[in-house]
């Protein structure tokens, strides 16, 4: 931790201006003035599919953090093909039961200066407690299968492959699923904050690494402050994917940092 504390104090310093920042969110949240996005489109249907989709990320989380993953390029491929087939079929599903995906998750409104100005807000406590988690559970610090794997292979083909997953098709997809769909069900049928705090849990559960899981979960609960704020998905899944972008270079630039 010594080599790390000039950094760990920067990041808690700059962890107060994010809790400063969100705490304006936080507020508006919980007195309902900040809420931009409408839930009363979800059906019952709805609320099975995401009964589904629950129990089977339950699963999945318990299963990975059961038995560590290997991770290769066909793995990578088919992970993104199952990414993309779920955007497909949740978007087409709506859209068969005669609701306007565009309108449900305010698709039309575009901010991308917010979404760069709300992630940028939100680094430095993230990182804060990823240092923190990490030393205080060291003995589970394994670096990700992933991880791993880009720090192994630099071929031009494979890293192309490995940035389309993770910057673009992975935020779609997961933010579509967790902040539009799941907490958008979750709160219709069990309120607001049950719906924030079960549909983030659930998404840094899926992860399957318990030194990221705090950094995962308080990551997901401002995602979907942002998502409330702005009324529109692509704030979420703009800032998911500029916090991949970023991820992902510092494992190119700094691989021993990421180990």
């Amino acid at each position: 931790m010594s080599a790390q504390t000039p950094l760990l104090f920067l990041l808690g310093a700059g962890s107060l201006f994010t809790l400063w920042w969100y705490g304006r969110f936080l507020s508006a949240y919980s007195n309902g003035s900040g809420q931009k996005i409408s839930v009363s489109s979800f059906k019952t249907s709805d609320a099975l599919i995401a009964a589904f989709l629950t129990i089977w990320f339950l699963y999945s989380a318990v299963q990975g953090f059961q038995h560590s993953s290997e991770v290769n390029l066909q793995i990578i491929i088919a992970g993104t093909a199952i990414y993309s087939a779920a955007i497909l079929l949740l978007i087409g599903f709506q859209i068969f039961v005669d609701v306007n995906p565009i309108a449900l998750y305010g698709l039309k409104i575009f901010k991308p200066l917010q979404a760069l100005g709300c992630l940028l807000a939100l680094l430095p406590l993230i990182y804060f407690l990823q240092i923190i988690s990490g030393y205080f559970l060291k003995k589970y610090v394994i670096p990700q299968g992933i991880v791993t794997f880009i720090t192994h292979h630099h071929e031009p083909r494979t890293l192309i492959i490995i940035g389309i997953s993770i910057v673009i098709i992975a935020p779609i997809a997961e933010e579509l699923i967790f902040r539009g769909f799941l907490y958008g069900v979750f709160s219709r049928y069990l309120g607001r904050w049950p719906g924030l705090l079960v549909s983030a849990f659930i998404f840094a559960a899926i992860h399957a690494h318990l030194p990221a899981f705090l950094p995962l979960f308080i990551l997901a609960v401002f995602l979907t402050f942002a998502y409330e704020r702005s009324g529109s998905l692509w704030t979420p899944i703009l800032m998911h994917s500029g916090f991949n972008a970023l991820n992902f270079a510092m494992i190119l630039c700094f691989p021993e940092l990421a180990q």
